[in-house]
């Protein structure tokens, strides 16, 4: 038994997150394993994902802290350095000019300053480890507190377990290359699966396939084949009717597929016992 599924046919949800319902019940007799075929969807992930990864975490001299917001979207190296010099530049309290140079032989990016001043970036490697005492130095006078990470130095590479600092005229250099690929892979997680089975480090256990992107360009087309038999599950006696799927990152977030399908095939194979 071979069963077709796209999402632009689900019966309720989005286009990553989605049920369908069959037009017959498909009968399971005995034990069946369960193979998710040839995936294929649009790379139309966003870069930088608002509430996400759209964070940078700054200080300016001595107390002026400030969180910079990128605008969600799809970048490139040129695009998201133009985008990050002029935030940068809006609301400083330097008395010159950020500038934000990219590095194509390292594919890294460098922050310096124009004019005399000193500044700080806290990566959010850092800030997992003291969260609170970023709060209260930043905002001891009752600005708004950091609730949830939204930090993009995974994009820009401004990453470390130390305080990155900079000054006129001696630049923060980026510690890792920039990488504006939104994912490298993906997970399609379904009721169809028996949790007794799967297992994540993050505690996963409805996973039916796991989705290489890596390797496609942004809005091309992704196509994942099947690549092993022994990744499938394990299937006895059940009666579907209706099948939920959800596209997640390694994290486990629904991701936004932008309004294009992902669709794929799962082939069901008796087993003997």
């Amino acid at each position: 038994m071979k069963l077709y599924v796209s999402s632009k046919s689900r019966a309720t949800g989005t286009d990553s997150d989605f049920s369908i319902a069959l037009p017959r019940p498909l009968v399971i007799r005995g034990k069946h394993k369960a193979y998710v075929d040839s995936v294929v969807l649009a790379n139309s992930f966003y870069s930088i994902r608002a509430f996400e990864n759209d964070q940078i975490y700054i200080r300016e001299g001595a107390s002026h802290f400030r969180i910079l917001t990128l605008p969600e979207g799809q970048y490139n190296a040129t695009t998201l350095q133009t985008a990050l010099q002029t935030l940068l530049r809006t609301g400083t309290t330097q008395t010159g000019n950020y500038v934000v140079a990219f590095d194509g032989g390292t594919n890294r990016y460098s922050i310096s300053l124009d004019q005399p001043g000193t500044f700080f970036i806290y990566s959010g490697e850092l800030l997992k480890e003291d969260l609170a005492a970023w709060n209260t130095s930043a905002f001891a006078a009752g600005g708004p507190l950091i609730a949830t990470l939204r930090s993009s130095d995974s994009v820009t590479g401004f990453v470390g377990s130390a305080i990155l600092s900079g000054s006129q005229p001696i630049p923060i250099v980026a510690i890792n290359s920039v990488n504006v690929q939104p994912y490298n892979q993906l997970f399609l997680r379904s009721s169809l699966a028996d949790t007794t089975q799967v297992m994540t480090a993050n505690g996963g256990s409805d996973i039916i396939r796991r989705i290489v992107i890596g390797q496609t360009p942004l809005n091309e087309l992704c196509f994942d084949a099947h690549s092993t038999g022994f990744d499938s599950l394990d299937i006895k006696d059940r009666e579907l009717n209706s099948i939920s799927f959800t596209l997640t990152d390694s994290h486990g977030r629904t991701v936004n597929t932008r309004g294009h399908e992902i669709s794929f095939s799962i082939i069901f194979l008796p087993v003997e016992e």
